[in-house]
């Protein structure tokens, strides 16, 4: 079995916190759900996003790439 690439886990660790804004809101973003639900550990996901701002904007960075129209 392969090994998950980085860019894999963080896009995974991305998504979850996405799903957590849109169902419940920026509250309920806390760092154990996200790893919990990402199957990640806590320590990966201060690899990836040093703060839980980081964290934050980078998913909504990352939502934004992907649900805005591109210029024509």
């Amino acid at each position: 079995m392969a090994k998950e690439t980085e860019e894999a886990i963080r896009a995974r660790i991305l998504l979850e916190v996405t799903a957590l804004l849109e169902s419940e809101g920026p509250d309920a973003v806390q760092l154990r759900e996200v790893a919990r639900r990402a199957r990640v550990s806590l320590t990966t996901i201060y690899k990836f996003f040093p703060t839980r701002d980081d964290l934050l904007v980078s998913a909504i960075e990352a939502w934004m790439e992907d649900n805005t129209y591109l210029p024509m």
